[in-house]
């Protein structure tokens, strides 16, 4: 028998490199997302007497706020005619101001009214007193000449000063996630410092003449009784620590399959669950209104393209890595070496469901769809029966039965064992044409002197023409045993082969059918 070739391990480069990927993705997703609260943005003067407004659940708290005062813009949140900024006084009063109460110009981006140019706000639409919602559909404001503008629409423009889409905060975005119960037991009695450290930043606050107030924080608090997420409103004593929480609903979506979901609390709560599904506070990419050159739109729609294809990556890939891990500790044969394939296949099984399981947490606690999650299994799956297809209980093993050794396994030898001669017959088939019929069916309703088709369905049958050429062959079966041994530790295994020989093939005459298919 042939000696092996010098046993030299491996290493699945593509593989790795699809795992670090992941692993980059699935850490770099959250590790650069930023949940912090500017605290630079430029000074705004108030040029009319108004308000502040907090959004607490159900309840909307007006702050009077007079002319002539000031406040720092802290965030823009929306765009066009429902625009809002949130804004902090030199008192501490954190909340929303409409953009026709402060001294900041806006620049409009529609090409009919007011094309690029600045405009100062100056009337103030009409507000139902309840929620503060406008009722008016267009107002005006003065150009930088004085002139006073067109109407302006419900069309996107925003703040003008420098770097404002720095600004622009990132729709239904959360920095923390709690469930209910843990969050109502970790602020109860704390300090707002505290709390904002852990579940922060604080985006509403008003402070009461007691030395109390109400404050709300960029939390996502998860209800198992109901499956919705709702925004905390704190309650704040005269001690300055939390006396209560109350809740508004933030969202319900898949709020009819949250309620069974087993442990999702419990996974919620889990600490890097928040990491994994943390939104930036503020958005990361540039409106396109913003991109003037061809180069700027360019860059800014391929990052958006490139973001668009790992984020859909993070959704329904990240679990695969659970595979990506142990195929790659295959190769460090030590690693697994008291496991059977069998159980490699087991271990392999566990945690990829383990795993598939969480991340579906977090994808739905990020705000996914449940039917996305189908992909995300999907994958899962598929990875999982190509791993299988690895360790498949076939000779020679990719994986040695014996060392543990990962593509070790190498031909040496091979046996003839016999030859056997028989005639066979045999078949072709080639298609000669097809011919397809389509119509429609439908039923007429008339009512009156209208009449219309309803339940219109499509239909097609096809017809396919074949011709079958018959053979009668001679052919040899040569039959082999083929030894092959492991290069590193020498295990032994073996297999019978065979070869087919064609001899002689005589035309026995041919023969034409049809298939029949159809649609309805």
């Amino acid at each position: 028998m042939a000696k092996t070739s010098p046993y030299k391990p491996g290493m699945p480069w593509v593989v790795v490199a699809i795992f670090a990927f992941l692993v980059s993705l699935m850490i770099g997703a959250s590790l650069f997302e930023s949940t912090r609260m500017r605290s630079d943005g430029p000074m705004m003067a108030i040029t009319a007497k108004g308000h502040i407004f907090c959004v607490f659940g159900n309840d909307t708290i007006n702050t009077p706020i007079a002319k002539g005062d000031s406040v720092r813009m802290l965030g823009v949140y929306n765009d066009g005619i429902f625009m809002k900024y949130l804004v902090e006084t030199d008192k501490g009063v954190r909340g929303w101001i409409r953009p026709w109460y402060v001294d900041m110009p806006v620049l409009t981006h529609s090409k009919k009214h007011n094309p690029n140019d600045t405009i100062w706000l100056t009337n103030i639409p009409e507000t139902s007193s309840q929620y503060g919602h406008i009722l008016g559909w267009e107002y005006y404001g003065t150009l930088a000449n004085g002139a006073k503008s067109t109407n302006i629409y419900p069309t996107d423009y925003f703040p003008a000063f420098k770097d404002s889409h720095k600004y622009i905060f990132r729709k239904n975005s959360s920095s923390h996630f709690a469930s209910r119960e843990k969050f109502e037991s970790n602020v109860i009695g704390k300090n707002l410092d505290s709390i904002e450290d852990k579940y922060g930043p604080v985006m509403q606050y008003i402070p009461s003449g007691t030395g109390g107030g109400e404050a709300s924080v960029n939390t996502s608090v998860f209800d198992k009784s109901t499956g919705s997420f709702y925004e905390p409103v704190l309650t704040i004593a005269a001690d300055s620590t939390v006396s209560s929480v109350r809740f508004g609903l933030l969202s319900d979506r898949n709020s009819w399959i949250w309620k069974y979901i087993p442990l999702s609390s419990q996974l919620i709560d889990f600490p890097l669950t928040s990491f994994f599904a943390r939104s930036s506070l503020y958005d990361s990419l540039k409106p396109s209104e913003f991109c003037t050159s061809p180069m700027d739109k360019t860059w800014n729609w391929t990052k958006r393209i490139v973001i668009g294809i790992c984020g859909l990556i993070w959704l329904i890939a990240i679990p695969s890595v659970a595979c990506l891990l142990i195929h790659i500790m295959l190769y460090f044969r030590h690693s697994l070496y008291p496991l059977s394939d069998t159980a490699v296949k087991i271990l392999i099984s566990i945690l990829t469901v383990a795993f598939a399981y969480y991340w579906i947490i977090v994808t739905m606690t990020w705000g996914e769809y449940i039917f996305w999650e189908f992909l995300l299994i999907a994958s899962a799956y598929m990875m999982c029966q190509n791993e299988f297809t690895v360790l498949a209980d076939e000779v020679p093993h990719t994986r040695c039965q014996k060392c543990r050794a990962m593509e070790a396994m190498e031909l040496v030898d091979k046996d003839f064992l016999e030859s056997e001669e028989k005639t066979e017959d045999t078949s072709q088939s080639h298609k000669l044409g097809s011919r397809t019929r389509r119509w429609q069916t439908w039923t007429q309703v008339t009512q009156g002197n209208s009449s219309w088709r309803e339940d219109v369905k499509n239909h097609y049958e096809t017809d396919t023409d074949w011709r079958e050429d018959r053979y009668k062959e001679n052919v040899r079966y040569d039959r082999y045993m083929l030894h092959y041994q492991c290069q590193c530790c020498g295990h032994k295994e073996r297999k019978r082969d065979y070869v087919r020989v064609v001899l002689d093939r005589k035309y026995q005459g041919s023969s034409t059918y049809t298939t029949h298919s159809s649609s309805d």
